[in-house]
């Protein structure tokens, strides 16, 4: 059982992995093949929105219960009326301005999840290129899903964030995550170096069945490699808690002790299977600085 807090929609992935008994390593790989989304939260975050322009006559985002109806409509041939398409841009554009776009109306399940605000002033562009993009400098609030690149699996420090258009970037991002919106066709860039911790990557609870059911077919997982990404101080705070209350009649740390309690909690308490083991704990421990 998986315990969440009451109307809140996302959880650490760090507080998935204690309460799934499982190791981070495993949910970044499942993240990593695109087996599981996460993401980041954003509180007012300066940067550059570059979303598409969408057909508002197309049926499958009118099914679709997020979307917003504007009352405007796509000319039916755009290549064949340029003037109108034209028209139909600059509708797009007072959208924005007038914060009726999807990422501002109010009442909109989209905008419950994430937003962002049009900076005052800020410039409104328009990339014909592919699919047609609209772009301009705001600020992003609430969870934006992150894509990882094809090798950020092999990242063991803090993750970064294109910081430019990658369409636009001669440099290597080939493991840079990538921000997106409401689909994968609009994404954020920033202005500098944004870096991600792995602690503040989030999960969706609508998610965590499916992880769930991942790691149900492997109940017994296997210890911590050597390679893993926890912290140190999430190393620190473990090594607090062992000497605060799982010492021996000597003074010392009971690594047995405190395998046996962490096991017996996350069995009867959080409903799960990882069986902790005193060598896992003492290699958690190792090499900890204070």
């Amino acid at each position: 059982m998986i315990i969440v807090e009451t109307g809140n929609k996302f959880v650490t992935v760090e507080s998935i992995v204690v309460q799934c008994g499982t190791e981070l390593d495993k949910v970044i790989d499942l993240w990593c093949d695109d087996k599981l989304p996460l993401y980041v939260h954003f509180e007012g975050c300066l940067c550059q929105l570059s979303c598409t322009i969408h057909n508002v006559d197309d049926s499958a985002l009118k099914t679709n219960d997020d979307y917003i109806y504007t009352g405007i409509s796509t000319p039916n041939s755009l290549m064949d009326n340029i003037e109108q398409y034209g028209g139909f841009i600059e509708d797009r554009k007072n959208e924005i301005i007038n914060e009726l776009d999807s990422y501002q109306k109010n009442k909109s399940n989209l905008t419950n999840v994430r937003q962002f605000r049009r900076k005052k002033g800020a410039e409104i562009c328009y990339i014909p290129i592919g699919d047609d993009q609209l772009y301009y400098d705001g600020y992003a609030y609430g969870y934006w899903q992150v894509k990882p690149g094809a090798t950020t699996k092999f990242v063991k420090s803090d993750y970064k964030v294109f910081n430019a258009n990658p369409f636009f970037s001669d440099d290597d991002n080939s493991s840079f995550l990538k921000v997106i919106g409401h689909d994968e066709n609009d994404f954020l860039t920033f202005k500098e170096v944004i870096e991600v911790s792995i602690n503040n990557l989030y999960m969706n609870v609508d998610d965590i069945e499916k992880l769930a059911c991942i790691l149900t077919v492997s109940p017994s997982l296997e210890k911590v490699e050597s390679g893993s990404r926890y912290s140190k101080i999430e190393h620190l705070a473990l090594y607090i808690l062992l000497n605060e209350y799982c010492l021996d009649n000597e003074g010392n740390v009971n690594f047995t002790t405190m395998a046996d309690i962490l096991t017996s909690l996350n069995k009867n308490k959080y409903g799960g299977k990882y069986k902790f083991n005193s060598e896992t704990v003492r290699r958690w421990l190792k090499n900890v600085s204070i």
